[in-house]
């Protein structure tokens, strides 16, 4: 097995907290590839969605996975990272991921992810942090789950074939982060 795992998955899959539970309970060095951006950019990838529009983003995205993956490459330890749940829509991203490292799609049902990712919506008291999900114009008083539920099923068949290329998949459904990230740190450490 690669030395780094890549965590794909729709949004609210459960990546990053699996990520982060690779992290903390098993000494992973854990980098979100979002979060880097946000860093870098001095900007929420909301705002670069909203203002730049998804190409931008996924351009961006490209550039730092491309970066990362260089870097985490020359640490001699395991390594998780997470990319947006849309990476893999890019040509170039999908192949640096399934080249560089081995990826982990984490499915989940969509009920499940409905109940999450609306939840966590709703638990925001700023803007909508998923603006793939939503148009700029959508508060959290108009938010319909019926409606995020239409756009979750749009982005599960967008990205569908592109989860099938992963080296390893596992459901988020009746597992919990630690479970997960106790099977993917066990995978790794057999091979």
């Amino acid at each position: 097995m690669k030395k780094i795992v890549s965590l794909v998955g729709l949004p609210g899959s459960g990546k990053t907290t699996v990520g982060k539970a690779l992290r903390d309970s098993f000494s992973w060095f854990y980098v979100d590839v979002d979060e880097e951006i946000e860093k870098d950019s001095r900007r929420k990838i909301v705002d670069i969605i909203r203002e730049e529009g998804e190409v931008a983003f996924r351009a961006l995205e490209r550039e730092k996975i491309s970066k990362l993956t260089s870097e985490l490459l020359e640490i001699d330890r395991r390594s998780v990272l997470c990319p947006g749940g849309g990476a893999l829509l890019n040509s170039e991203s999908r192949e640096l991921l399934l080249t560089n490292t081995f990826v982990v799609h984490i499915d989940i049902s969509i009920n499940e992810q409905l109940d999450r990712v609306y939840n966590q919506e709703m638990e925001q008291t700023e803007k909508i942090l998923r603006p793939l999900l939503v148009d700029k114009n959508t508060s959290k008083e108009t938010l319909e789950k019926n409606l995020m539920k239409l756009k979750l099923l749009e982005l599960r068949q967008q990205r569908k074939k592109c989860f099938e290329n992963a080296d390893f998949k596992i459901s988020s459904n009746s597992l919990d982060a630690f479970s997960i990230a106790s099977k993917i740190n066990n995978l790794a450490t057999k091979s």
